[in-house]
């Protein structure tokens, strides 16, 4: 009887909204004014507080990366797919169509893909293709040779990710041959 008499303490304050995540902790960090508007405006937007709306990011973010290695796998996996994504930006910014709805735009895709899948497992044996977005945003020269060919938009981004091929040489030597033609002529 004595158990039963025993008084629980009465929680006060705002019951918490999932008990079974656990207790939660407060943090803080600093954010400059234009994010903070931001992210005040989203919250107001998506019905949250603005501490709601920053766990939400944090929390989608953790799961954004969880759902990446489920569909993807391996980092280099991911590396590839990315690379891929680059050549498709490019190529598209090149024709100003969608791969997908252009035949010559799916043709030139194609062989781009075909080209940095020789680069990536023949020339370099799977060497991890780091930074793909380097150099996503160029355009080609008018003047390199097979201007709209998709192997060239997949040459011209290894060269802009550092892979030494083949056609690297072969640029770098006609672009020292154009350099002493134009030298000749002066």
């Amino acid at each position: 009887m004595a158990e039963a008499e025993k008084k629980v303490a009465k929680r006060t304050g705002r019951p918490p909204k999932n008990p079974e995540l656990g207790k939660r902790i407060n943090v803080m960090f600093r954010l400059n004014e234009a994010r903070r508007d931001q992210l005040m405006r989203d919250a107001e937007r998506n019905g949250r507080s603005m501490s709601e709306e920053i766990e939400y990011r944090l929390e989608r973010s953790y799961t954004d990366v969880d759902a990446i290695s489920r569909y993807f796998g391996r980092p280099e996996t991911v590396e590839l797919a990315l690379t891929i994504s680059s050549l498709s930006d490019r190529i598209e910014k090149e024709t100003g169509k969608k791969w997908s709805e252009d035949s010559y735009t799916m043709k030139m895709f194609y062989s781009a893909i075909t080209r940095i899948m020789h680069l990536y497992f023949e020339e370099h044996k799977g060497e991890l293709l780091s930074k793909p977005e380097i150099g996503k945003n160029q355009k080609l020269p008018a003047d390199h040779p097979g201007y709209f060919l998709g192997m060239t938009c997949a040459d011209a981004l290894s060269l802009a990710m550092g892979l030494d091929t083949s056609v690297k040489k072969n640029w770098d030597e006609f672009m020292k041959t154009r350099q002493d033609q134009t030298q000749a002529n002066n």
